[in-house]
C-alpha cells in the first residue's frame, strides 16, 4: 500500500541520513491531501467512565493522557492502547485540563469545574498509585498526601492549565474569575486559601477561557474571554498584582470589581469581526507554529485565523455591553428563549442532522414534556399586561406576577445579551441570547455552493475592517459545550470538533476537505500527534478515539458534507435562544406555576372575570 509505505517510512529513523530529513518527511505527511482525506479510526481507548474533557500527548508521542468527568487521569500507550496509569485525583468535580509538564511524563498537572488545580507526580510512591500491563488497571489514591499539591486558588470554574516548553517546573492557570495564575512548584507547593488574590499574573476584565502561549519565543500569552476579546500579554513585561491590603481575602463580587479597576494591560486586542452588541465566548486559542497567526473558535459562532503582525482594534472598537435590562423596541419581536433539560444531548450528534422525524432525532417523552412547558411560558410571558392588572387589582395576582418577573429574568425576555444560568457537570454551557433579526424561528439555508453562508457584502464589509481576519471557518456547529478544540493539522489544514459529532477538516482557504464521525453526540477535543499523522478526540463518548491514514479511497462524500453544513448553520441559529436548565428548576418552575394558578383559580371563583377559560387552559396544559 502507498501510504502505509509511507507510514513506515516515517517511523523507522534507520532508513534516513539525518534527523532533518526525517523531521521534512514528518511534517509533508500532515501536509499531504491524500493523507489528510485518508484519515480513518484506528482504535478506541475505552478507558473512562465519564465524558473525556482533555486529551494531549506527551512530547515523544508514545503516551497519552486523558482526563474526564469520571475525576480520573488515565496514560495509555499510543501503540499498544495499554493502559500504563489509571489514578483516581482529588478533584470533585469534572477535569477540564490536564497537561505534562515540559520533558517530563509523570509530573502532570490538571483543573477540575470546582475551580480546583492539582500538581501530580505519579512517579511519587506516596501517591499509591497502581501500575500494571493490563486494560483492566483500577488506580488507587490517597487524598491526604495530595492536598499537598492541591490549588483552591480560583473561585469558579477553572478552565484550562498551561505548560510553558522552556520552563519545567511551572504552568499557568485562568478561570471564571477572570484571572490568570502562575504557580512555580519549587516555591509554592499548595493553596488552600479562599479567593485567594496570590499568583495572580493577569487580571481581566471577565472570565477566561481559553489561553496560549507563543511557540518560538514563549512571550506571548493569548487569552481568550468571556467577553469576545482576545488580549495578547507580553510575559516579559508582567508582574504579579499586588491587591489593596483590605482584608486577607475578597469575596468573588470584590473581585469582579477589582478586576475592572486593577486590569492588567495588554499588548494587543481582537474582537470577533462583527458588530453585534453580544458577546461570544471563546471556547479555544492556538498559535500557529511560527506565530504569526491565532486559531480562534467561538461558542455559538464559528472559527476564525487572525494575522498576529496586525496591531489588532483600538479601545474604540469594543462595543459597550450594557448588563442592565433596556426597554425593549415596540416594533422588536419579543424572543422567547426555548428549554432544555441539562443532559438532553438529542439536538447533538449524526441522529440529530440525518433524521427529519422528531420521533427519532429526540425521545418522544422529552419532547412533549419541554414543548408544553415552553408554551406554557410563552403564554404566561404574552399575557395581556390589562388581565395582569385585573388579577392584581383582585388581589390575587402578586404571586402570578413574581413568577412573570421571574420567569422574565431567569431566560433573559429583556433582551440581556449577558443574561444566563450556567450548567455545572458534562462541560454544558448556555447560550446567550441573540438580539439580531438573524435568530428567527423558521430561518432558512443557504443553497450557495460555497462553505460560506453569509453573504457577500458582509464578508466584504468584515474584510474592511477587520483586516487582522485571514480567514473565517464555516460548517460546524459550536454551542453545546465549553471545551471545544480546534487546532492545526500541519501547516494546510484546519481541524475543530462539532456539536454535530463530527470533526471538521478545512484547507486554510475555508474549503472542507474531510469529515470523520467521532462521537455519538459531541466532539470536543482534537489533538494531532506531535510528529506523526496521528489524530486523537474524544468529546461525550467515555473514550478516546485514535484516528491514522488508511484506506484506498477517499470517503469524502460533498452532497452530504454540504447537507450537514446546512443543518448545523440552522440547529445553530436555533439553539442561541435556547437555555439549559437543570431538571429541579424545571421540577420548581412547575411547582410555582402550579401554586399561582391554584391560587387564581380559588379567587376567581368570587371574583367574576372573563378570563376564567383562558386560565383554565394554561393551567391545564401544564
Amino acid at each position: 500500500m502507498k501510504n502505509k509505505n509511507l507510514f513506515d517510512q516515517i517511523l523507522n529513523r534507520e532508513r534516513y541520513g539525518s534527523d532533518l530529513k526525517l523531521k521534512s518527511l514528518q511534517k509533508s505527511s500532515k501536509n499531504s491531501l491524500l493523507l489528510t482525506q485518508s484519515l480513518r479510526l484506528e482504535k478506541e481507548l475505552n478507558v473512562h467512565k465519564g465524558c473525556v474533557n482533555s486529551i494531549v500527548f506527551n512530547h515523544d508521542g508514545t503516551k497519552i493522557l486523558s482526563g474526564s468527568d469520571d475525576q480520573k487521569l488515565v496514560l495509555t500507550d499510543v501503540f499498544t492502547s495499554k493502559v500504563l496509569v489509571r489514578y483516581t485525583t482529588a478533584h470533585r468535580n469534572n477535569i477540564f485540563s490536564a497537561k505534562f509538564l515540559p520533558q517530563s511524563n509523570s509530573k502532570i498537572v490538571s483543573c477540575a469545574g470546582s475551580g480546583s488545580v492539582l500538581y501530580t507526580n505519579l512517579d511519587d510512591s506516596n501517591l499509591n498509585v497502581e501500575s500494571d500491563t493490563s486494560d483492566t488497571l483500577i488506580g488507587g489514591s490517597n487524598r491526604s498526601n495530595q492536598d499537598v499539591n492541591f490549588f483552591t486558588c480560583h473561585s469558579g470554574t477553572c478552565y484550562e492549565v498551561l505548560t510553558i516548553p522552556s520552563e519545567a517546573n511551572s504552568f499557568l492557570s485562568c478561570g471564571e474569575d477572570g484571572s490568570v495564575r502562575f504557580f512555580d512548584i519549587r516555591l509554592i507547593s499548595k493553596c488552600n486559601k479562599q479567593y485567594c488574590r496570590d499568583n495572580v499574573l493577569v487580571l481581566a476584565p471577565s472570565s477566561v477561557t481559553a489561553m496560549s502561549c507563543s511557540p518560538i519565543s514563549h512571550n506571548y500569552l493569548a487569552v481568550g474571554c468571556s467577553d469576545s476579546l482576545i488580549r495578547i500579554y507580553d510575559r516579559r513585561y508582567l508582574k504579579l498584582i499586588e491587591f489593596p491590603s483590605t482584608s486577607e481575602n475578597v469575596t468573588p463580587q470584590a473581585l469582579s470589581s477589582l478586576n475592572s479597576e486593577m486590569q492588567t494591560n495588554s499588548v494587543k486586542m481582537y474582537k470577533i469581526p462583527n458588530d453585534q452588541k453580544r458577546t461570544y465566548r471563546i471556547t479555544s486559542v492556538n498559535y500557529s507554529q511560527d506565530e504569526r497567526e491565532l486559531l480562534v473558535s467561538y461558542s455559538s459562532e464559528y472559527l476564525y485565523l487572525f494575522d498576529m503582525t496586525h496591531d489588532g482594534i483600538t479601545k474604540e472598537m469594543i462595543p459597550p455591553i450594557n448588563r442592565r435590562r433596556r426597554c425593549k423596541d415596540a416594533s422588536s419581536p419579543k424572543i422567547l428563549r426555548k428549554l432544555r433539560l441539562r443532559g438532553d444531548w438529542s439536538d447533538t450528534g449524526p441522529l440529530s442532522l440525518y433524521s427529519d422525524a422528531p420521533a427519532q432525532s429526540r425521545p418522544q417523552l422529552n419532547s412533549s414534556i419541554m414543548h408544553r412547558m415552553t408554551n406554557l411560558l410563552s403564554r404566561m410571558l404574552n399575557d395581556n399586561p390589562s388581565r395582569q392588572r385585573n388579577r392584581n387589582n383582585s388581589g390575587s395576582g402578586s404571586s402570578d406576577s413574581r413568577v412573570v418577573d421571574g420567569i422574565n429574568m431567569l431566560l433573559g425576555n429583556e433582551n440581556d445579551p449577558e443574561s444566563e444560568i450556567e450548567a455545572s457537570g458534562s462541560a454544558t454551557v448556555n447560550n446567550e441570547n441573540s438580539n439580531s433579526s438573524s435568530s428567527s424561528s423558521n430561518p432558512q439555508p443557504d443553497d450557495s455552493s460555497s462553505s460560506s453562508y453569509s453573504s457577500e457584502e458582509d464578508e466584504a464589509a468584515m474584510s474592511t475592517k477587520y483586516t487582522y481576519v485571514i480567514q473565517k471557518f464555516f460548517g460546524h456547529r459550536n454551542a453545546r459545550t465549553m471545551i471545544k478544540e480546534a487546532n492545526f493539522w500541519g501547516d494546510n489544514f484546519i481541524l475543530s470538533g462539532s456539536d454535530c459529532g463530527h470533526i471538521f477538516i478545512w484547507k486554510r482557504n475555508g474549503e472542507l476537505i474531510n469529515l470523520l464521525q467521532a462521537d455519538s453526540h459531541v466532539v470536543n477535543c482534537v489533538q494531532p500527534h506531535p510528529y506523526l499523522p496521528i489524530l486523537a478526540s474524544s468529546g461525550i463518548d467515555y473514550n478516546v478515539k485514535i484516528w491514522t491514514p488508511h484506506g484506498d479511497e477517499i470517503e469524502f462524500d460533498d452532497k452530504q458534507a454540504r447537507d450537514i453544513m446546512r443543518r448545523n448553520k440552522l440547529m445553530l441559529e436555533e439553539t442561541r435562544d435556547t437555555i439549559t436548565v437543570p431538571a429541579s428548576f424545571m421540577i420548581r418552575m412547575l411547582a410555582c406555576i402550579s401554586h399561582s394558578y391554584r391560587n387564581n383559580s380559588n379567587n376567581n371563583n368570587n371574583v367574576p372575570s372573563n378570563d376564567n377559560d383562558d386560565n383554565a387552559d394554561v393551567g391545564g396544559s401544564s
